[in-house]
């Protein structure tokens, strides 16, 4: 189910890319990021209801501030700065060398998560170099 939903994602993210990407040619960036987070924000808002009234603990609403609620703030502040820095960079520069060079920005927790000590499988080796080769092949 893990990997139905993994795939999934992609492509649900690959598309809203490609399209924020188009749009972000006709419109200002921040208006594009904006409405897309705003989407975004209702879907959580839906879950976060969701969540309190049938009670699964997936959903849950967790807001003590020692929970992750503070970090949840700052990668969501984060997360949109990084959007609209990439939106900027698809409406001005070629679409097929911007995505590719954010798409590796993925190394950075790759490489905190192996200094940690962290190692991978042999099936997640070969689902990295997967991933790492299409972005470069892309970027061609």
């Amino acid at each position: 189910m893990g990997s139905i939903l993994a795939l999934f994602s992609s492509l649900l993210w690959g598309t809203a890319d490609y399209l924020a990407g188009n749009l972000s040619k006709r419109y200002r960036a921040i208006a594009v990021t904006g409405v897309s987070q705003f989407f975004g924000l209702i879907f959580g808002l839906t879950a976060l209801v969701i969540g309190t009234f049938f009670g699964h603990e997936l959903i849950s609403p967790n807001l003590d501030f020692d929970g992750y609620f503070i970090p949840g703030l700052l990668a969501g502040v984060s997360g949109f700065i990084g959007l609209l820095a990439f939106y900027t960079g698809l409406a001005t520069g070629r679409m097929g060398v911007v995505s590719p060079i954010s798409s590796l920005s993925v190394l950075i927790p790759l490489s905190v998560a192996y200094l940690d000590g962290e190692r991978p499988t042999f099936a997640q080796v070969i689902g990295i170099s997967i991933a790492l080769l299409g972005a470069f092949l892309a970027s061609g």
